[in-house]
Formats: structure tokens, C-alpha cells, sequence
């Protein structure tokens, strides 16, 4: 509050932008429009740890890709 009084001007133009930008007239158009994304801090973590989870499995395509023997492979790229 060091700007004092002079800070809610700034406060109503920016909210009144706001509101434009996003086609509301009422402040009741968008009140409340956020919680059903609010969640704990804890619900974040499963959900990164689960998001981890499945793009370890879908990038480990070794097994579905790799058909040949890795031994004579390797022993075909570095004989001379």
C-alpha cells in the first residue's frame, strides 16, 4: 500500500480490461469460474509422479523396436 489511494484507480483499470479482453460484464461472470481446478499440493504430486510414470513406459520402446542380436551388432560396427 505505497501507493496509497492512487493504486485503486490502477486496480479498477485493470480489472475493467480484464473483463473486456474476456467478454465479461459482471463481476459475477467469472467469480468463482477457478475452483474446480483447485486442487492440494499433494494431488499435484501423484498427478506429476503418475504423468512421470506413464512417459517412462511410452518411451521405452526397446523391446517392441529392437529385432536383432545386440552382440553381433556391436561386433559388426566396431570389426575392421
Amino acid at each position: 500500500m505505497l501507493q496509497g489511494y492512487k493504486c485503486i484507480d490502477n486496480l479498477k483499470r485493470d480489472l475493467a480490461a480484464f473483463m473486456k479482453d474476456h467478454g465479461f460484464t459482471r463481476l459475477t461472470d467469472f467469480i468463482g469460474k477457478a475452483l474446480p481446478y483447485f486442487t492440494t499440493h499433494a494431488d499435484l504430486v501423484a498427478r506429476q509422479k503418475a504423468a512421470r510414470i506413464e512417459k517412462a513406459g511410452r518411451s521405452n520402446l526397446d523391446s517392441e523396436t529392437w529385432k536383432g542380436e545386440i552382440e553381433k551388432e556391436t561386433d559388426a560396427l566396431t570389426s575392421e
